[in-house]
């Protein structure tokens, strides 16, 4: 159940450890080295991306129609408040809890380093089809 990352294509066995990035987005861009402006472009790609993609992920079943539930063995990406772009941790749904409305609210998932519980709302499905 691992992700296919750049360390799967060069043909490596062992993913690669970056070392933490340091926050550039605060920093003038005509005060960077090309090398921090590099950094800095990307991180606000990672930013975008999930401000947009990531949000439209989550159903908000209150604001659109009727959603489907997460039922099991879908794959989700596993939403923290402090975590960055590369620290999300990918799982798949072993259980569910369902409220009286027949509404999904709590979520038991397999991660790579063990189980792990959710409410739905910290969860975005991935779409695999």
């Amino acid at each position: 159940m691992d992700p296919i990352t750049p360390a799967h294509l060069m043909g490596l066995e062992e993913p690669l450890i970056f070392p933490p990035e340091q926050d550039l987005l605060d920093q003038r861009p005509n005060s960077l080295s090309r090398l921090d402006l590099c950094r800095r472009m990307g991180q606000d790609f990672w930013n975008k991306w999930h401000a947009e993609y990531i949000t439209s992920l989550q159903q908000r079943s209150k604001w659109n129609k009727q959603s489907e539930n997460l039922k099991i063995g879908d794959l989700c990406l596993i939403k923290g408040d402090n975590l960055k772009s590369g620290e999300w941790k990918l799982g798949r749904v072993t259980d569910v809890v369902v409220g009286s409305e027949g509404v999904v609210r709590k979520v038991t998932l397999k991660t790579e380093k063990g189980v792990t519980s959710r409410h739905a709302n910290k969860l975005a499905k991935l779409p695999l089809e």
